[in-house]
């Protein structure tokens, strides 16, 4: 019996940051600054993790406002 690989939902910082391409401080001023969603967890939730599924909805509306901007060509 073959078993299924389980994908984590929720990421660490750090996979976040390899994930999107950004340095680890970035990640972690975006998700202070609620540029990034995140959420708390644990049991002194102290633990900052990241919804993927939450991040690929971030990067979609980014990939939207960034065609809707008018291009700076003269």
């Amino acid at each position: 019996m073959k078993r299924a690989t389980i994908t984590p939902r929720l990421l660490s910082a750090s996979e976040v940051a390899e994930y999107l391409g950004l340095p680890l401080s970035s990640v972690y001023d975006y998700a202070k600054t609620k540029r990034l969603p995140s959420l708390r967890v644990g049991r002194d939730r102290r633990s900052l993790r990241f919804d993927v599924r939450d991040l690929d909805r971030w990067i979609e509306l980014h990939k939207a406002a960034e065609r809707q901007r008018p291009s700076d060509a003269s």
